[in-house]
C-alpha cells in the first residue's frame, strides 16, 4: 500500500478501527510513505492489481490522472492483471470521466466503467486490463 501521507495511516488507526479491520497488522502489507506517482515510476516490483483511490484531478491529485501515470502503472502489472481507479461520479464529472477511460484506452486492453449503488458509494472505478 503507498499513501502520500503518513498522517492518514496514524488517523485510521487511530480513529477508524472498523473501517480499518486489523489490515495494517496484516503481515502481508507492505506500508509504504511516499507520492504514488513517484512509486510507480521507481518500482521494480509487478504486481497483480493496482487499485488508485485518489482525489479530484486538480491540484496535487492531478498528477494522478496523466497518462504517464497510467503508462508507469501498466509497467507495474504483470501481464493479463488489473488497473482500478477511482474516477469521482461519471453523471456529474462527465469530462473526467471521458478524459480517463480515453488515456486508459491507450495503455489497457479492455477499458470498462464500474458505477456501485449510488446510495452506497459516490464514485465511479475505471477498470483497466494489462
Amino acid at each position: 500500500m503507498v499513501e502520500i501521507d503518513a498522517g492518514v495511516v496514524t488517523f485510521c488507526q487511530q480513529y477508524l478501527p472498523n473501517h480499518r479491520q486489523g489490515a495494517y497488522a496484516d503481515p502481508r502489507l507492505n506500508l509504504v510513505i511516499d507520492d504514488g506517482v513517484n512509486f510507480v515510476n521507481q518500482t521494480q516490483d509487478k504486481f497483480d492489481v493496482i487499485i488508485s483511490n485518489y482525489t479530484d484531478p486538480v491540484g496535487p491529485g492531478e498528477s494522478l490522472f496523466t497518462s504517464e501515470f497510467y503508462a508507469s502503472c501498466k509497467n507495474a502489472l504483470n501481464p493479463g492483471r488489473i488497473f482500478v481507479a477511482q474516477n469521482g461520479v461519471c453523471f456529474l464529472q462527465q469530462e473526467e470521466a471521458v478524459n480517463s477511460h480515453r488515456k486508459l484506452s491507450h495503455y489497457f486492453s479492455d477499458v470498462s466503467s464500474y458505477q456501485p449503488d449510488l446510495l452506497q458509494h459516490h464514485h465511479d472505478l475505471r477498470l483497466g486490463k494489462r
